[in-house]
């Protein structure tokens, strides 16, 4: 049975009974929340789930946390403030959705479902829409998860798009790439991650990037866009979007397109601020998204928007550390939890009146052995977290972005907030062990896990 019920902590027992059917419900008439597979690597999975969590406690809402049993069983914090946990090792929605089916059977209740994790949007939706919970139409998270097809409804929809093409093989995406006469942009046809993605001048650079790529999945190649790159993010509120802040993005060097930093609020004039904020609402529109997070990548041109990956979730990164900050009294969660139960929400703006700023820390090929000046960091007033991705020993790899931690600064302006987690990082130094080579390194999977940082 891959059903496993994990009994709360004595505290949390009388939260619960028995259904009429044996199901788990509140024994209350509280309204009652299931969540489902917080997949983000740890640390960041445990601090969102966690942060939901507590958002929902201090609203009334009643848990019940499913995900994997592994997961579980390292997630101590999750299984004290959850009321209810099931580790549920399935691997398609489909026995997703038979489980939750189940359980309404045995009398169970959920007023809503979340996921707050990184790849279980489709799940969350089949599953809401089975148990006639609030949620999106599964249809319209499953456009969203192709890419092409999301590239492809946004430009019927009169969005600026880059050319693309979904590519069966190495050919396909040579001729397109000698078509196009321009740099492209390869990357998976569903798949989510940062490792993932490469920046193609060539012919010959498909190599590299292809073995990138997941073996099981089509691969997609769209002509590469110059400028200044932002993600925007929010929420839906009443079945609208609302864009709660655009964070600016920097990429690092080399073909490998991952986020060496990210500031909130991004620094735009209004008239930006307003183009960006006004082009992300009218796509989610007609993508016909309408609850929950909502996260879209975006390039500012010198003719305009120019939208790319579309997610019903929370981005990646900590950014949903770097909101907290920004919007002072933000309860990102409370307003998921608030929209699903139709309760009124404060007149109070939610808009940036500071800034934070997040820098990923990277080192060259070797085995890690610590970071110089690191208790300085930790120390720093303005930091607002420091975390290191990996243990001693682990491989670094700046084919894989060499990523090893991160810095979570606050800062009053944009700018200052930029300028202080540059100079923090530089102050810095990763120390590593050189090796000869990463080829065949066991530790390479692992570190990819835990340093997926795709918004």
């Amino acid at each position: 049975m891959p059903e496993r019920f994990v009994g709360p902590t004595a505290a949390r027992r009388l939260s619960i009974r028995a259904g009429a059917n044996g199901g788990i419900v509140p024994a209350d008439d509280r309204p009652a929340a299931l969540l489902l597979g917080a997949d983000w690597p740890a640390p960041l999975g445990e601090d969102i789930a966690g942060r939901a969590l507590l958002e929902g406690r201090a609203r009334g809402v009643w848990t019940h946390v499913t995900d994997r049993t592994r997961s579980l069983a390292a997630a101590a914090t999750l299984r004290e403030l959850a009321d209810v946990c099931s580790a549920v090792d399935f691997a398609r929605t489909d026995e997703w959705v038979a489980w939750a089916r189940s359980m309404v059977a045995g009398g169970a209740r959920f007023d809503m479902v979340f996921d707050v994790g990184s790849r279980s949007q489709q799940m969350v939706a089949e599953v809401a829409a089975e148990i006639g919970a609030p949620g999106n139409a599964p249809k319209a998270v499953e456009l969203i998860a192709d890419k092409d097809r999301c590239r492809a409804a946004l430009s019927a929809a009169g969005f600026v798009q880059p050319r693309f093409r979904l590519c069966a093989d190495r050919a396909e995406a040579a001729e397109f790439l000698r078509d196009t006469r321009s740099p492209c942009i390869v990357k998976p046809r569903r798949s989510a991650g940062g490792n993932t993605v490469s920046l193609v001048r060539r012919p010959a650079d498909l190599t590299a990037a292809l073995a990138r790529l997941p073996s099981d999945e089509e691969l997609l190649v769209e002509q590469f866009v110059g400028g200044r790159e932002f993600s925007a993010e929010g929420v839906f509120l009443d079945g609208e979007p609302r864009t709660l802040a655009i964070a600016e993005k920097e990429l690092g060097p080399g073909p490998r397109m991952r986020t060496r930093a990210r500031v909130l609020p991004a620094d735009l004039p209004a008239d930006d601020l307003a183009l960006v904020e006004s082009t992300v609402v009218a796509a989610l529109r007609s993508l016909s998204l309408s609850f929950g997070a909502f996260h879209v990548d975006l390039t500012l041109t010198d003719a305009g928007v120019v939208l790319g990956t579309v997610k019903a979730r929370l981005g990646g990164g900590w950014t949903h550390v770097l909101l907290a900050h920004a919007i002072p009294d933000l309860e990102l969660f409370g307003l998921i939890y608030g929209d699903a139960l139709g309760q009124s929400r404060d007149a109070q703006p939610l808009v940036p009146q500071r800034a934070a700023a997040v820098r990923f820390l990277t080192g060259p090929l070797g085995r890690f052995v610590l970071v110089e000046e690191w208790r300085r960091v930790l120390d720093h007033p303005a930091v607002l977290r420091a975390e290191l991705f990996v243990e001693p020993g682990a491989l670094v790899d700046p084919e894989d972005g060499g990523y090893v931690g991160m810095i979570l600064v606050a800062a009053p302006t944009p700018g200052e907030a930029a300028a202080l987690a540059a100079d923090l990082a530089r102050s810095t130094r990763v120390v590593v062990e050189p090796i000869q080579t990463a080829a065949d390194d066991s530790v390479y999977s692992e570190v990819r896990r835990i340093v997926d940082t795709e918004a």
